[in-house]
């Protein structure tokens, strides 16, 4: 019932069934998506603030087969209201569909400046943090020394000619 309530658009449903306790973190069969991700999915902002509001424990960076989250949906449609409340309660800023792409990148195609500007200023454009160090590796022992010995030179001696 709250993920059809979420695809409908009826907020006031979705915000006495998720204050009930009505399973906000279910996911839906065939796509894998969570009420949130359903809402902002459908472009229903009104849903998604209804959900963050009365639903605890919302997993925010859940993903649906897509790999696309809530906030890359609701940057894609330009929900500012949804973007700015899921960035205010610790969403991933730089998380990533299943293709690469992310929030920040859907808000700007789309021409969503106020949503772009939002992501920005929530950190979308730092760099990502580096990969974790590889395992300690041992050292390699050094080459082994050749036993042969040096060639000598010739002396020189003086040049013909000269």
């Amino acid at each position: 019932p709250l993920h059809w309530a979420c695809v409908n658009d009826l907020p006031d449903a979705a915000a006495t069934l998720a204050a009930r306790g009505a399973g906000a973190g279910a996911r839906s069969h065939p796509d894998g998506e969570t009420p949130l991700v359903k809402a902002c999915r459908y472009g229903h902002g009104a849903c998604a603030l209804a959900l963050l509001e009365h639903a605890p424990g919302l997993d925010l960076d859940a993903a649906g087969a897509d790999g696309a989250t809530a906030l890359i949906h609701a940057a894609r449609f330009g929900c500012c209201e949804s973007v700015d409340a899921l960035v205010g309660r610790g969403a991933d800023v730089r998380a990533a569909d299943g293709d690469g792409r992310t929030a920040l990148g859907y808000a700007t195609r789309g021409g969503h400046l106020r949503c772009a500007h939002a992501l920005a200023m929530a950190g979308a454009l730092r760099a990502p943090p580096p990969p974790a160090p590889a395992a300690a590796r041992a050292p390699r022992p050094p080459p082994p020394r050749s036993r042969r010995r040096p060639r000598r030179r010739p002396a020189r001696g003086p040049r013909l000619g000269e």
